[in-house]
C-alpha cells in the first residue's frame, strides 16, 4: 500500500512570521522537520523558504509530492516563472 493513499491531500508549510492566506486557513500545517506523507505541499513564504522545502524533499526522496508556491508578494521566482502571488497564488495552490 502506498503511504500517500491515507495522507492529507494538501499540507501548508509556513515560514516563521508569515501569515497564512485566508484561502489556506484550516488546512493542516507541516511540522518543523516532518515532511509527512502529503500529496501536495503549499509553501507560504519567500524564495528561500521554497528552496529549503525543495531541498528537504530531495533529501527525503519524496519527489512524488506536488509543490505549490504561494508568496504574499511578487518575488524573483514569481517574475521569472510568471507565477501569481497573494490571493491568486493561494487559490491556484488549492486547485493545482
Amino acid at each position: 500500500m502506498n503511504a500517500g493513499q491515507n495522507a492529507p491531500r494538501v499540507v501548508v508549510s509556513v515560514s516563521h512570521g508569515t501569515r497564512i492566506p485566508p484561502a489556506l486557513r484550516g488546512l493542516p500545517t507541516l511540522d518543523n522537520e516532518e515532511i509527512g506523507a502529503c500529496r501536495r505541499l503549499v509553501v507560504v513564504g519567500c524564495d528561500a523558504d521554497l528552496a529549503a522545502v525543495l531541498t528537504r524533499l530531495l533529501r527525503a526522496e519524496r519527489l512524488d509530492v506536488e509543490v505549490a508556491y504561494a508568496p504574499a508578494r511578487r518575488t524573483r521566482a514569481t517574475r521569472i516563472h510568471r507565477l501569481p502571488a497573494g490571493r491568486r497564488a493561494a487559490r491556484r495552490a488549492l486547485r493545482g
